[in-house]
């Protein structure tokens, strides 16, 4: 799919289908599985497809550049997380007082 998402779509109602693509995913259904309940036709079902899987490797690419962004940073300090916090918790634990 273009990077022009709904606009590319010159009829509302495949843009409503790619829309509907695009839409939260709670339940976290892949994009084939609810393209199931697609009942609009094959137009509206390749649209929801490609809007969906195209914000689905949006959504994975900036997962994984938050988390090599985090390594990064954690290895940049030298510590690893939790390392070296004196913490209301981990003093109490050793019997220091607060």
């Amino acid at each position: 799919m273009d990077k022009g998402g709904i606009g590319q779509y010159k009829s509302k109602e495949l843009g409503k289908c790619c829309e509907d693509g695009m839409r939260d995913n709670p339940m976290r259904f892949t994009c084939q599985r609810r393209a199931r309940f697609i009942s609009q036709g094959e137009a509206c079902v390749k649209a929801f497809m490609d809007c969906c899987t195209y914000l689905a490797q949006l959504r994975e690419q900036h997962w994984r550049e938050g988390k090599l962004g985090l390594a990064r940073s954690e290895s940049h300090l030298g510590v690893t997380v939790g390392e070296g916090k004196d913490t209301p918790v981990n003093t109490w634990r050793m019997g220091a007082p607060v």
